[in-house]
């Protein structure tokens, strides 16, 4: 990163259950996410009178961000269950989780 490069700002301490820390991962991608410069709170704001706030936070993902698709896929590799990544939610990357697993189990009962 150069100088004149924000500083990324990536959820951390004890509220972040992904892999040991995002500080420790090289994912390149992340300094080329739309939400890079803004306050992560915007992103993990999930839970009951909140809709307002994933909608809000969905919408950056889904205008066009250039990396949506890796966002949302280092969210469900590592299991990350709270918050906005790739533009989903928890209970939609729970639902994708579930329809993928669902996939696997057909595709192998049709090769046995």
């Amino acid at each position: 990163m150069t100088e004149s490069e924000p500083e990324a700002v990536w959820p951390t301490g004890a509220g972040f259950r992904g892999p040991e820390s995002a500080e420790s991962q090289t994912l390149a991608w992340k300094q080329r996410g739309y939400c890079k410069t803004m306050d992560p709170e915007v992103f993990f704001a999930e839970g009951r009178g909140n809709l307002g706030s994933i909608q809000y936070a969905k919408s950056i993902c889904a205008n066009k961000c250039p990396v949506q698709d890796e966002c949302r896929e280092y969210a469900m590799e590592f299991n990350i269950d709270h918050g906005v990544w790739g533009g989903l939610s928890t209970n939609q990357r729970t639902k994708l989780r579930r329809k993928r697993k669902a996939e696997e189990a057909s595709e192998e009962d049709l090769a046995a």
